[in-house]
């Protein structure tokens, strides 16, 4: 299991037929997970945060700070990997006694 406030899970030039997985549990209650590298063969090789697939470098993750990363490689082809990066990503609470709030191009709309 892996713990901290950030990390990388990462499997660069991986072999056929393996089947890994990362526990991690995060010390923040939410987490942020974004590929840098992601190139594994298209329809064959799958990558998961929980039960989710990574599909590519354009999309990044939010998540409860226990989560699993899982890569299965089928008995074929092989790429150059994955390179995950994660962060703890819990909201900031604002205090104080006096502030401002704005909202631009506000509209009358009612919901």
């Amino acid at each position: 299991m892996v713990t901290g406030k950030f990390g990388i899970i990462e499997n660069k030039n991986y072999t056929n037929n393996i089947h890994q997985s990362w526990e991690i549990s995060a010390n923040c209650t939410r987490v942020h997970v974004w590929p840098t590298m992601f190139d594994i063969e298209t329809n064959a090789d799958k990558l998961f945060i929980d039960e989710h697939a990574v599909s590519g470098l354009s999309v990044s993750y939010y998540t409860e700070n226990e989560f699993e990363v899982t890569f299965m490689s089928d008995f074929s082809v092989t790429d150059n990997g994955f390179v995950l990066n994660w962060e703890c990503a819990d909201p900031i609470l604002q205090t104080g006694t006096n502030g401002t709030i704005s909202m631009e191009n506000y509209t009358d709309a009612v919901f």
